[in-house]
């Protein structure tokens, strides 16, 4: 697969010398057995060899083996440190392609799916790097070495014992494939509950509200089932996967060497070599076999997932160049031409084409699903749109870096977005701020009418807000989210209904004080529905079956 392939040829010099380290312990593995063959059968004739060769011979044979140990922790130790590079290269190429994604690749995926892309799928694929190559290195090459090593013991039936490491292999694939199987079935059934369950913590609170509590309970509890099933049938064919290779390598190969001890002119020391590359060639290697093709099945299989995730639509690359100076207070902010959006067949913005002076402020009305978020969203490039021309202060914006096309801009969503943190650093969008800033900190809060908010809260600025503001009403979210694009300085605002959830008097304050107050030198852009605003504002749009008309204010 791509994916792996790139892996695998990141680092790929180091990566084969660490695979050399496996292949020299095996030969000093090889060179112990043989030293210590040739000791056994020494020892028969000491008189005529001496004792010094003998100690020679011990020597080698303890000391290759010490070596061959050695060797492959080193390269066990070695393969988990590029297991933790390679975790590290692709949860960044995870990151970033969520970061890029477009709009509409968005939702191909649930949360809970992307949170388990993170939490599963990129350690499986890595467990290719601390598992499966150090399997290959240390278990491969030794089962490949036995035939040629049996070749050496002349005196010694290998016909036996190539027939027992045959049927022990075909057993170990057998249950490997199986387990794989059921291994995966596991997984896609605790991704199913995560995603559930993620769900159900997101909007706990509107569901308990709502009375759906017991749905959504029915529904986890069946998903938990269905994950407890699978992995019962998992855990299950997992044991009995053990039991059969704990005992069978043995008995098989306690048949092939009790029919060789049998057999005329087989000297001690093939006898024991034979055993020693039964139990550390084949024996040891087989057992580590099987769950070691399951890591490696899942790992393609999350392979595969993750390829289709990083394959999804993401907003086109330009290279960085440098935002030229421009004049922001005077001209044309916004010029907009051919502006078309498309999803699932359906024209939303249907060739728009319109001017927005600098320091204008315009109202964006419509009815519902009209298209008015959407047009916010085309301007910031956050969704796939076509435009024939497209200039921010006489720059071509098509041609501008995503992140310096959005520096000219402060959006406030409707559903303002606020971090489990403090007031402080929701204001200042920033983890853990000092309080030099709070004087400038509470100013924006004034002006977004959240002061008398602000006072009732025993803590100040220091009050722990939640999870998702669950602590806060919707138009405490929308004032904290303008408080937050005052600091921001930016030229040009998109404010995405804003005033849904304010009463009459805060909505009064907020259209005083800041939108044709504060901000009375920036361009504004506000999608609304009330109607109390529109007379404020220097042009009414009014968005219908994705057109656009145009009312100036008398």
């Amino acid at each position: 697969m791509h994916l792996i392939a790139t892996l695998l040829a990141e680092r790929l010099g180091v990566r084969l010398g660490i695979f050399l380290l496996g292949v020299l312990g095996t030969a000093a593995a090889l060179g112990g057995v043989f030293a210590q063959k040739h000791f056994i059968d020494m020892l028969q004739t000491s008189s005529i060899v001496g004792t010094q060769t003998l100690l020679i011979l011990l020597a080698a044979a303890a000391g290759g083996l010490l070596v061959a140990q050695a060797l492959q922790a080193l390269c066990k130790y070695l393969f988990v440190r590029e297991s933790a590079l390679a975790h590290r290269t692709l949860a960044q190429r995870v990151y970033e392609q969520t970061l890029s994604l477009r709009g509409e690749s968005r939702f191909q995926m649930t949360v809970g799916e992307t949170v388990s892309l993170y939490a599963q799928d990129v350690s499986a694929v890595c467990s290719l790097f601390e598992e499966v190559l150090p399997l290959i290195a240390l278990a491969g090459v030794p089962i490949l070495a036995f035939p040629f090593a049996l070749q050496f013991m002349h005196d010694l039936p290998a016909t036996p014992l190539l027939l027992a490491a045959g049927v022990n292999l075909f057993i170990c694939l057998f249950l490997a494939r199986r387990q794989a199987r059921l291994f995966r079935r596991s997984k896609a059934a605790t991704a199913a509950r995560v995603a559930i369950i993620n769900e159900w913590l997101q909007n706990m609170r509107a569901v308990r509200m709502l009375g759906w509590i017991g749905n959504f309970e029915g529904r986890i509890f069946s998903t938990r089932s269905a994950e407890t099933n699978a992995r019962l049938r998992q855990v299950s064919n997992g044991s009995g996967m053990n039991g059969i290779m704990q005992v069978a390598p043995y008995i098989l190969n306690a048949v092939a060497l009790s029919y060789a001890a049998t057999q005329p002119d087989v000297s001690p020391g093939s006898l024991v070599a034979a055993l020693w590359l039964c139990g550390v060639f084949m024996v040891r290697p087989l057992r580590s076999i099987p769950w070691t093709l399951v890591s490696g099945l899942d790992a393609l299989a999350s392979a595969k997932r993750l390829q289709s995730y990083l394959n999804l639509q993401r907003e086109p690359d330009i290279d960085e160049t440098t935002v030229p100076h421009v004049n922001t207070n005077k001209g044309i902010a916004l010029r907009v031409r051919g502006l078309t959006v498309v999803q699932n067949g359906q024209v939303l913005l249907d060739n728009l084409s319109f001017d927005v002076e600098a320091g204008k402020c315009v109202a964006i009305a419509g009815s519902v699903g009209s298209g008015k978020t959407i047009l916010l969203h085309a301007l910031l490039r956050e969704i796939p749109c076509e435009f024939e021309s497209y200039e921010i202060f006489g720059q071509d914006a098509l041609q501008l870096p995503l992140p310096q096309l959005r520096a000219f801009f402060g959006f406030v969503p409707q559903d303002g977005f606020v971090m489990s943190a403090n007031i402080r650093d929701n204001v200042g969008f920033a983890y853990e701020l000092s309080s030099e800033n709070d004087p400038r900190t509470l100013t924006q809060l004034h002006l977004s009418a959240f002061s008398p908010d602000l006072a009732a809260m025993s803590d100040g600025l220091n009050t722990e807000i939640g999870e998702r503001g669950v602590n806060l009403s919707g138009g405490q979210r929308q004032r904290l989210s303008l408080a937050r694009a005052m600091g921001l300085g930016r030229d040009i605002l998109l404010l995405d209904d804003c005033l849904s959830a304010v009463d009459v008097g805060t909505e009064k304050s907020l259209v005083n004080n800041l939108i044709l107050g504060h901000w009375r030198s920036k361009t504004r852009l506000l999608v609304t529905h009330r109607l109390s605003v529109l007379p404020f504002c220097d042009q009414v749009w009014t968005l219908e079956q994705g057109k656009i008309s145009v009312k100036e204010r008398q």
